[in-house]
């Protein structure tokens, strides 16, 4: 099974989590990201994503990462990313969106 999905593109990593008192917390920020991305459909055991990002995306590429495989498994897409076997990210995209794809890994 394939399952590509545009979604926002997600804020830093820097960004995801602040600090109140001795506790790290999500961001507002990561905590709305996450709430518009949602999905439907589900892979089952080991998996793959690739992320094709805008060219325009200021930032190191790998930043971006953590939030979307953390927003794979909060929708539900994906049981767990212990179970993520491979992770390939490029800024190649022409458009404003992040490219997700996600594919069943043998």
């Amino acid at each position: 099974m394939t399952i590509v999905v545009s979604l926002l593109v997600p804020p830093s990593v820097n960004l995801l989590y602040a600090t109140v008192g001795r506790r790290r917390i999500k961001t507002r920020a990561a905590r709305r990201w996450h709430r518009e991305q949602a999905g439907t459909r589900k892979i089952q055991g080991p998996w793959a994503i690739a992320v094709r990002l805008p060219k325009a995306t200021k930032g190191d590429p790998d930043n971006r990462l953590k939030i979307l495989v953390d927003a794979c498994v909060a929708s539900g897409v994906v049981s767990d990313d212990r179970y993520c076997a491979a992770i390939s990210v490029a800024r190649t995209g022409d458009g404003p969106e992040a490219i997700v794809t996600l594919r069943g890994a043998a």
